[in-house]
């Protein structure tokens, strides 16, 4: 069973999105697996007073914020697709940092708000979107069967085999602030309009392998793109992380 406490509101600041909830035991597996955190723009859920490492929820969803701490968020579990415009972020009652998260499940969840979490990002299965920022994480991690996307920041990231980097949002540019390792099996997704392309811009180096794959949309293609730029160029595989 989850054990929840609900704070008081202060009186100033409780509109009626507002409140919060904090989480001090993790609900059994296969309950947290469907579990479904909609947050209100004005409310925040609490995870940094867990008995355990961390936490799993089938998905999250709203605003407002969720205070990791230390502990870790597996999110994904029920396969839904949902988009989060809050803020991840450490600390919490419990303070603690270091707080990281995981994508799992077969859906897409798309991140619009300024995460601040500092602990690492790993992508399991399915599509993790930021159109916002989860530059102040340690380092994202995509295995097989997850994708990471979006038009945001995200900060050095490793894509292992089986994983796949697919940046913009229909066609749009994401920044890796820091490195960029592609494994020998990973595959770079990237549409391709008339006049302009999906693109990655690394601040980095960039060690590239695995395979690009292009999807065209209608209306003819341009003479050249450019799908990827690293500030500090390209590195030998396995020498950029």
């Amino acid at each position: 069973m989850v054990e929840i406490r609900r704070l008081h509101r202060r009186r100033r600041v409780a509109p009626p999105a507002g409140g919060s909830v904090l989480a001090t035991t993790s609900p059994s597996q296969p309950v947290a697996a469907a579990a479904r955190l909609i947050n209100g723009a004005a409310g925040s859920i609490d995870l940094s007073e867990l008995t355990s490492a961390g936490m799993t929820a089938g998905s999250i969803e709203g605003a407002g914020t969720i205070s990791l701490g230390s502990k870790s968020l597996a999110v994904g579990g029920n396969n839904l697709s949902a988009t989060f415009s809050g803020a991840l972020k450490d600390g919490g009652l419990g303070g603690g940092a270091g707080g990281s998260f995981l994508k799992t499940g077969v859906g897409t969840l798309t991140l619009t708000g300024i995460n601040i979490y500092t602990g690492a990002t790993t992508i399991d299965g399915g599509a993790l979107l930021v159109n916002g920022s989860i530059a102040a994480s340690s380092g994202v991690t995509v295995n097989a069967g997850g994708t990471l996307g979006g038009t945001g920041v995200v900060p050095a990231t490793t894509i292992n085999n089986g994983g796949m980097l697919a940046p913009g949002a229909s066609v749009g540019t994401l920044t890796i602030q820091g490195n960029l390792v592609m494994a020998s099996a990973a595959a770079y997704l990237v549409e391709v309009s008339a006049t302009n392309s999906d693109r990655t811009n690394v601040t980095g180096a960039a060690a590239l392998g695995g395979t690009v794959q292009v999807l065209t949309r209608s209306g003819g293609l341009a003479p050249s793109y450019t799908i990827l730029h690293a500030t500090r160029g390209l590195a030998e595989p396995g020498s950029a992380a």
